[in-house]
C-alpha cells in the first residue's frame, strides 16, 4: 500500500521566510541547486516519519499532543549558513540556529514516543536546521559564502505535523498543530 509521508516539525513565521528568501537570492540558490526550498515550506524537521501505516502517525500525535504540557514556548535566533557535504558541490544548503535546550529537549521527547511506537529513528546527531536548497547540479564550483545572516530571532511555539505533497507548491501541509504553553 502506497501512504503519504509525513514528518514532524516547526513551521517558521513568515517574516523569517521573508528574510530567508533574500539569502536564497543573495546566493543564486536556483544556479546551484535542483531543489530550491518555497518559502513557506521552510521548516526545522524534528523526525521524518516517511510512509508509515497513517494509524501508527496518529498514534504518535495523540502521545505528543498528551505530552503538550511538556513543550515550552522559546526564542530561537539564526545562527549560520552552512552546508551538508563537500563545500564546493555541498548536497545541502542550510541556516543554523544558536543552540537552544528547549528546542533539543522537544526533539529527544519526538524520538522517546516515536521509539516507543517502534518508528525508525535518524542515526546522526540532531542538527537543527532550515533548508535552502538541495541537490546540487551546478557545473560551477559553489561560491564562499560571504553574506551576514539578518540577527533575527523568533518564537517557537508550535508543533507541526506536515504530509508531503510532492510536486505542489507549498510541498508541504501542515495537518496538525500542538500549540506550546507560554
Amino acid at each position: 500500500m502506497n501512504h503519504s509521508h509525513y514528518f514532524i516539525g516547526l513551521p517558521i513565521p513568515e517574516q523569517l521566510q521573508d528574510e530567508l528568501e533574500l539569502v536564497q537570492r543573495q546566493l543564486n540558490t536556483g544556479n546551484y541547486f535542483k531543489k530550491v526550498t518555497y518559502p513557506k515550506d521552510f521548516h526545522i524537521t524534528l523526525l521524518f516519519l516517511g510512509g508509515w501505516d497513517p494509524e501508527k502517525i496518529r498514534e504518535l500525535w495523540l502521545r505528543l499532543e498528551n505530552q503538550s504540557l511538556n513543550m515550552r514556548e522559546t526564542e530561537l535566533k539564526l545562527k549560520n549558513i552552512s552546508f551538508f557535504g563537500k563545500e564546493d558541490t555541498p548536497r545541502v544548503l542550510w541556516t543554523g540556529v544558536e543552540q537552544n535546550q528547549e528546542l533539543f529537549q522537544l526533539h529527544e521527547l519526538v524520538i522517546k514516543e516515536a521509539a516507543g511506537l517502534g518508528f525508525s529513528l535518524e542515526k546522526r546527531p540532531f542538527r537543527p536546521h532550515i533548508t535552502l536548497g538541495k541537490t546540487f547540479i551546478s557545473q560551477e564550483k559553489f561560491p564562499k559564502i560571504n553574506i551576514d545572516l539578518p540577527p533575527i530571532r523568533w518564537k517557537m511555539n508550535e508543533l507541526s505535523l506536515f504530509k508531503v505533497k510532492p510536486g505542489k507548491k507549498p510541498m508541504y501541509e501542515s495537518v496538525s498543530t500542538i500549540t506550546f504553553i507560554e
